[in-house]
């Protein structure tokens, strides 16, 4: 008679355990805003500490919740400083700024050769750049305010 209770204790506790292993398991997505409400977003951006002269910054609010939210954006002012428009929540931000990274005392290549430009020349490596420098997912920030302003250091 003992031995028919074990037997059908042993089954019902191991049923028991998974359901409460399981219990606890979800489906590993990080927790993201499925928020469409807009909040307008000012700051500056600055370049080693000076405020950048003009550029573009791109906010991108999609996740898995907002796969088709679009990457809002706006002109970077001569004085560094932006307002855009985007969603609540998290956002990835990108920088385009008109300022070429340089390494050294070299700027990126003028020609098909391959062969690096001296600074002297470097306007006209941005030009064939596409005018600039992108600066890609320089933060991730979860926006819950417009009132207080985001700046960017680069």
């Amino acid at each position: 008679m003992l031995r028919n209770k074990i037997n059908w204790a042993i089954p019902v506790a191991a049923a028991l355990a998974c359901g409460l292993l399981l219990a606890g398991c979800d489906t590993g997505a990080p927790s993201v805003s499925a928020s469409t409400d807009e909040v307008a977003v000012k700051g500056t951006v600055k370049i080693g500490g000076k405020p950048a002269t003009g550029g573009e910054i791109m906010f991108d609010p999609s996740n898995v919740k907002r796969k088709f939210a679009g990457i809002r954006s706006a002109k970077i002012g001569e004085d560094g400083t932006y307002t855009v428009t985007t969603l609540y929540g998290g956002n990835k931000i990108s920088i385009r700024t008109p300022q070429i990274d340089v390494s050294a005392d070299l700027a990126p290549s003028d020609d098909a050769k391959g062969k690096p430009v001296p600074k002297s020349n470097v306007d006209k490596a941005a030009a064939k750049l596409g005018g600039g420098t992108l600066h890609p997912n320089v933060k991730k920030l979860d926006i819950e305010d417009g009132d207080q302003p985001i700046d960017i250091e680069l």
